[in-house]
């Protein structure tokens, strides 16, 4: 009947509601997930690069010889 076809009508309307959301905010969690990925490369390249810079200022204090003192 008419009723009934209007009660699903409303439910399918409800339905397709919750699932776009429910996809919208999994799209921002994931999107939020990969910039703090992004974020750890960052910070890893950055830490990488300074331990790179350190070692070689070591280097050039010890007057180009590694840690043993050979050059």
């Amino acid at each position: 009947n008419l009723e009934q076809s209007r009660r699903a009508y409303a439910a399918a309307q409800l339905d397709i509601v919750y699932e776009v959301t429910a996809e919208f905010y999994g799209f921002l969690r994931a999107e939020r997930s990969l910039e703090i990925a992004r974020s750890a490369v960052e910070r890893q390249e950055e830490a990488e690069s300074a331990a790179a810079l350190i070692a070689a200022l070591d280097s050039f204090g010890q007057g180009g010889k590694d840690s043993a003192g050979q050059p």
